[in-house]
């Protein structure tokens, strides 16, 4: 649901449970202010059929990080090495580290490509 203030639009949640005038009190700084009863509420049951998911979910979800994990740190480590050797190329003029730096820049962005593909290939292989 969108509102328009001033030529912005503003995006207000679907939990809302009724549309609120835009010159409202409740619009700050742009952002809309929900009170209490505007949010969505749950029931014990709810609640705790939402918490046993996360339960069942949880380790999942960390098997899938720590298979992607390898390849996620060595791709920090790559773009680090590469963000100091364009600093060094910066302050010493020295032309190898500029391709250094490239180099290093390029393969630290593929290892963190291949480490979200890993992660997001394990997500639809669900068990």
């Amino acid at each position: 649901m969108a509102f328009r203030r001033n030529g912005l639009e503003l995006w207000i949640p679907r939990c809302v449970a009724f549309c609120v005038c835009v010159g409202s009190p409740r619009f700050i700084n742009g952002q809309y202010k929900p009170k209490a009863r505007d949010t969505m509420r749950m029931s014990p049951e709810e609640r705790q059929e939402l918490d046993d998911w996360a339960e069942k979910e949880y380790p999942k979800s960390i098997r899938r990080m720590e298979a992607s994990s390898p390849f996620h740190r060595i791709g920090k480590y790559l773009i680090i090495i590469g963000i100091l050797a364009y600093a060094s190329f910066v302050i010493f003029d020295i032309s190898i580290l500029k391709l250094a730096a490239i180099i290093f820049l390029l393969a630290g962005m593929g290892m963190e490509i291949f480490a979200l593909t890993k992660y997001f290939k394990s997500l639809s292989h669900d068990n």
